[in-house]
């Protein structure tokens, strides 16, 4: 079935087996430039729509970061927990049983795009964790225990959260970059998804607040674009100083967040470090979800990660919707 659903924000063209959602609650104030042209044709399947985006303007409501803010202080313990950083990392954990197409699978497909030359960013509240809900549950870091029925909410979350990360580590190099305070990831998956901080102590955590704040107050998309720069050049410091065009012909970068910042820190990376060197990819959460919800979000990006990672001809700007979680 073909949905015929055209917003004033994106234009959708019908190609076989290509989806994209646009999210129902997203709003636009002004006109932003598409994101590098057209998506690339990819094999990309969510029960009942195939649809193709060519484009879209976007940008966050002028009350995202307020939002954002008032989110984490109604989760967040009192300051003076902050500095009781987990103890201790236990060793890299193996995933591989959990992953879907093997990087090597994914190698032999396209062997332009290898684990060398690929870097996802993922945000972590509300992309990973999710903190809107948990905040809406009363829960705190301080909380001094978990209901049974958030438990068990938790628990398939938690699977799911290190189902991605596990696949992420294994085809490329990882980064999670979140607008929250420093420590904020760690703390928090330390309460409530303590399954995943061995996968943590895998992965460079940048607190985008914490670092540019001082630089740029009250600008919290203007953090998430200074952090992308920053993990990129750690990234591919060869490429970031123009030294490394032999070895890395193109680089691409894999973003996953339920802002508009992170689409868009994404795009001005690109736009900076120019397009024939970086092919980007950005996927839109939804905003806000439960945990059965990011679940749902999370079994999507798995189910289609093998065409979007292989793509290698243009660039890829997905968005979920909704109404199919």
């Amino acid at each position: 079935m073909i949905l015929d659903k055209v917003s004033a924000n994106a234009r959708i063209s019908h190609i076989p087996l290509v989806m994209i959602f646009k999210e129902s609650n997203l709003t636009s104030e002004r006109t932003t430039p598409p994101l590098f042209g057209t998506t690339s044709p990819l094999n990309i399947t969510v029960p009942g729509t195939i649809e193709c985006k060519e484009d879209l303007d976007a940008t966050p409501k002028a009350s995202q970061s307020l939002e954002e803010a008032e989110m984490l202080e109604a989760i967040m313990a009192p300051p003076s927990m902050q500095s009781s950083l987990m103890d201790a990392k236990r060793g890299a954990s193996s995933e591989e049983a959990l992953l879907g197409a093997s990087a090597a699978q994914l190698h032999q497909k396209n062997p332009i795009m290898h684990a060398d030359n690929s870097l996802f960013i993922i945000d972590w509240d509300d992309t990973l964790l999710a903190t809107s809900w948990l905040g809406a549950q009363g829960l705190r870091l301080d909380a001094a225990e978990i209901p049974a029925v958030v438990q068990e909410e938790l628990r398939a979350l938690e699977e799911s959260m290190v189902q991605i990360l596990s696949h992420a580590l294994s085809l490329g190099k990882v980064a999670i970059v979140t607008n929250a305070e420093s420590s904020w990831v760690e703390l928090s998956a330390r309460k409530f998804v303590p399954g995943v901080c061995d996968l943590l102590s895998q992965i460079r955590i940048l607190s985008a607040r914490s670092s540019y704040q001082d630089a740029f107050p009250n600008q919290a998309e203007q953090w998430k674009m200074e952090a992308y720069k920053c993990v990129f050049h750690e990234a591919f410091p060869d490429l970031a100083s123009g030294s490394g065009k032999a070895h890395y012909p193109r680089v691409q970068v894999l973003s996953l967040g339920d802002s508009i910042y992170e689409r868009n820190a994404l795009m001005s990376l690109a736009e900076t470090v120019g397009t024939e060197k970086l092919l980007p990819k950005s996927v839109k959460f939804v905003e806000r979800p439960n945990p059965g919800q990011l679940v749902r979000q999370i079994e999507i990006v798995l189910d289609n990660l093998h065409d979007v990672y292989a793509s290698s001809a243009d660039p890829v700007d997905l968005m979920l919707e909704l109404e199919y979680l």
